[in-house]
């Protein structure tokens, strides 16, 4: 509910919702007075865009609603479910240990079975792939799944060289 009142305590105050005289703190935070109440109470961002539009101001969104996002995204390991000794049961390597090594935040190292030396890094999107696989003479994409609270790695092949196998199954051992 929108409102204008020019009585003597909410003189030419714009009321939303009950609530006037908004403002943004020198913490970045919406503050607003409730009518009946000089004291200020928090709102949430979107209810202080509302109250700028509805007074006529043209809203300026919190620098830290942009900022904080990003410095969250950074701390983010993708590849970190990787990490560890796995086994394979997948015939013909059933037993077949392989060991994943994080050799930077979106990067693990791995020698597998029939590739050889790999890298492993999250894919662009390929054929539905979410992870690459790449070494010497081959790139493979595959869409790899975690299950039983990641103990289970199953690979299944988007597309990729002949030499890429066409799904795996392994076990985490450690």
């Amino acid at each position: 509910m929108l409102g204008v009142f020019s009585n003597s305590a909410y003189s030419q105050s714009t009321i939303l919702d009950g609530m006037y005289g908004c403002q943004r703190a020198t913490n970045g935070r919406a503050y607003c007075r409730r009518k009946g109440s000089e004291s200020l109470q928090a709102v949430t961002e979107e209810f202080f865009v509302r109250y700028q539009i509805a007074s006529g101001i043209t809203p300026i969104p919190s620098p830290t609603v942009v900022v904080k996002p990003a410095v969250v995204l950074l701390a983010v390991d993708e590849l970190s479910a990787f990490d560890g000794a796995w086994v394979s049961t997948t015939p013909p390597n059933v037993g077949g240990r392989i060991i994943f090594t994080r050799l930077s935040l979106g990067t693990r190292e791995v020698s597998l079975p029939v590739l050889g030396q790999a890298s492993i890094r999250i894919s662009d999107g390929r054929d539905n792939s979410n992870f690459k696989v790449s070494g010497v003479g081959f790139n493979c994409y595959y869409s790899v799944s975690f299950l039983r609270g990641n103990s289970l790695m199953t690979w299944d092949l988007k597309s990729g060289d002949s030499v890429c196998a066409l799904s795996s199954v392994y076990d985490k051992i450690q």
